[in-house]
């Protein structure tokens, strides 16, 4: 009995430590989307400090790829900003024909996700 004890806490351990990793990692992408979306200085920062690093770039050329990223982030910005109403058409019209093949309790469900969906955007594009 004992061992059997044994390998259900190991087991026990094994599922929790799955679990733990998961919402980590769910947390680490939502933070990583969430400073690509804000257009956060801080994925700039550490974008060109780790190509500088792995290039082994001086000051000047360090300097010069900050301000390229700077220059692209701006472009991505102005892109986004035009692109992003196509983009929730193709959601509102997807989610249009989801909810058709969805039981009621299942739509209530479904029309909760697309409001978390829809609040995470909005946030995101006010920046």
């Amino acid at each position: 009995m004992s061992r059997l004890k044994a390998m259900g806490g190991i087991l026990i351990i094994f599922i929790i430590g799955v679990l733990v990793g998961g919402v980590g990692i769910h947390c680490l992408e939502k933070r990583i989307l969430t400073q690509a979306f804000e257009g956060s200085g801080k994925l700039s920062t550490f974008l060109v400090n780790r190509i500088s690093r792995r290039l082994d770039l001086d000051s000047i050329q360090k300097d010069k790829l900050a301000m390229i990223v700077q220059n692209s982030r701006e472009k991505l910005k102005i892109i986004r900003v035009e692109t992003m109403p196509r983009i929730q058409a193709i959601f509102h019209d997807a989610e249009q024909e989801i909810l058709k093949l969805l039981t009621l309790d299942q739509q209530k469900k479904f029309e909760k996700l697309i409001q978390k969906r829809k609040t995470f955007i909005d946030r995101m594009m006010v920046k």
